[in-house]
């Protein structure tokens, strides 16, 4: 998959429809090797994102993502129309 959307293409190729995403933000000090994907030379602080992805209750996605602290910032919105009390 060299572009577009994923969940497009697990709909279309497996008929896969995630109805719902968890995702957990972490701050952390990445390992070595982690360092090395990265091209850290020094302890630059990172944050470790987990998502899960659901259709019903059936697991179809989990991506574990380490990543730079002094290169990305997170902007989230939220409205009431798709808060849940989870």
């Amino acid at each position: 998959l060299s572009k577009g959307s994923l969940y497009e293409f697990l709909r279309l190729r497996y008929d896969f429809h995630a109805d719902l995403a968890r995702e957990k933000f972490q701050p952390v000090f990445p390992l070595a090797e982690e360092k090395s994907l990265l091209h850290i030379s020094s302890n630059i602080p990172c944050m470790l994102l987990e998502r899960y992805s659901y259709e019903g209750e059936t697991l179809i996605e989990y991506t574990k993502s380490i990543i730079r602290g002094d290169k990305y910032a997170f902007h989230i919105s939220w409205n009431e129309a798709s808060s849940s009390t989870q």
